[in-house]
């Protein structure tokens, strides 16, 4: 994957404008190291405690669910993995037909990016 690929990002529990349009959206992957390196993006301030994770998208999913573990690193997950909100669902994404169509067709899109605030 090269700085120019696009990768999926999701904002979570974004305050003022989120880092892609209504929460959910593509961006380059040079564009998300910057915002995780510099805490910027484009023309305004993005609080650079963001945590950046990943999760994979089922082949030819139409939607996905972001978990409370999703949002925190390996080692939290593994610290919080027998509370009872782990598994609580905090945000169900209907993901946009250029996403369904480029994981199903040519597995462009296997991962979310989930950009949260660092707890």
């Amino acid at each position: 994957m090269t700085g120019s690929d696009k990768v999926l990002v999701y904002h979570h529990h974004y305050n003022g404008s989120p880092v892609v349009k209504d929460g959910l959206g593509t961006i380059k992957r040079e564009e998300l190291d910057r915002i995780l390196r510099e805490g910027k993006c484009s023309s305004y301030f993005v609080p650079p405690y963001l945590l950046s994770t990943s999760k994979r998208i089922p082949r030819g999913a139409m939607a996905i669910e972001v978990l409370q573990r999703d949002l925190l690193t390996p080692a939290q997950a593994a610290k919080y993995d027998r509370y009872p909100t782990a598994d609580a669902n905090v945000a169900g994404l209907t993901l946009p037909l250029y996403v369904v169509l480029g994981s199903a067709l040519g597995g462009k899109y296997s991962e979310l990016v989930i950009l949260s605030k660092r707890i």
